[in-house]
């Protein structure tokens, strides 16, 4: 977890590991299909996250990237040769201030 200068928590990032793909593969889809309904499809995607794609080989991957006006998430999983790994990264993004129009 990370806190901004206010105190306010800003980021989280959790990291899964397992020996098997099938746990971390259902947490990548779950996590994907809450993302899709908090933020809409994601604007960036590498992959399915499914089982038989992550035995494909060392360092196979698949990913998503969601970005909504204040919040953006990023999950990503991994096959590590020894292992398979479920990365999620969570962002509160500031809000910018509308750009105020000189009057003339």
């Amino acid at each position: 977890m990370t806190f901004g200068a206010d105190d306010r928590l800003v980021s989280v990032t959790a990291v899964s590991r397992a020996v098997d793909p099938a746990p971390i593969s259902a947490t990548f889809r779950a996590a994907n299909a809450m993302l899709v309904t908090l933020a809409g499809p994601p604007v960036k995607r590498d992959g399915e996250g499914s089982v038989e794609e992550l035995r494909q080989g060392l360092l196979r991957q698949a990913s998503a990237e969601y970005r909504f006006q204040d919040f953006y998430a990023l999950t990503r999983v991994t096959n590590m040769g020894d292992g398979f790994v479920l990365t999620e990264e969570y962002r509160a993004l500031p809000k910018v201030a509308a750009r105020e129009i000189p009057s003339r």
